[in-house]
């Protein structure tokens, strides 16, 4: 077992905060009312390793662009949310958002080469095409939010 973490698009964090409370934080993708496309990649965190990609993306040191990450739900107070067991919604920033969504295509297969040998991700024997489809779902998630005036989030669960 370990972490999950379920990509999804929202328009903002009162209506994914809402959602959550009425469905006492259901996976994004489980939920019928939810619309949106949901990248279920349970092993990529956002700041490390969605971060990490954008970096790659963008050409910069790799913790460029994720340090605004905000937890969104629960909305808790300090106390209460140290004792919280998740799961937790994020919102990922727009420079995250807008970063996935306008890499080139054909930087696609290049970028999760490099991606699948940081060391957060590294198993011994990985394909170097092994995350092009998770790129390319991330991708058109963020393209699609950036689209739709959206904002990208991850549902976090232990």
């Amino acid at each position: 077992m370990g972490v999950m973490y379920d990509y999804f698009r929202g328009p903002d964090a009162a209506t994914v905060t809402d959602l959550m409370d009425r469905t006492d934080a259901d996976p994004p993708g489980t939920i019928e009312e939810w619309v949106t496309e949901v990248v279920d990649v349970k092993w990529l965190d956002a700041a490390v390793c969605v971060g990490a990609l954008c970096a790659f993306i963008a050409g910069v040191g790799r913790a460029a662009g994720s340090s605004g990450i905000r937890l969104v739900w629960p909305v808790l107070d300090p106390e209460d949310l140290m004792e919280h067991q998740g799961p937790w919604v994020e919102q990922l920033t727009d420079e995250m958002r807008d970063t996935l969504a306008g890499v080139d295509d054909g930087r696609i297969p290049e970028l999760a080469a490099r991606w699948v040998r940081i060391e957060e991700i590294y198993r011994p024997g990985a394909a170097d095409d092994e995350l092009v489809p998770v790129v390319t779902d991330l991708v058109a998630l963020a393209r699609a939010a950036r689209a739709g005036g959206e904002h990208l989030y991850c549902w976090v669960c232990l």
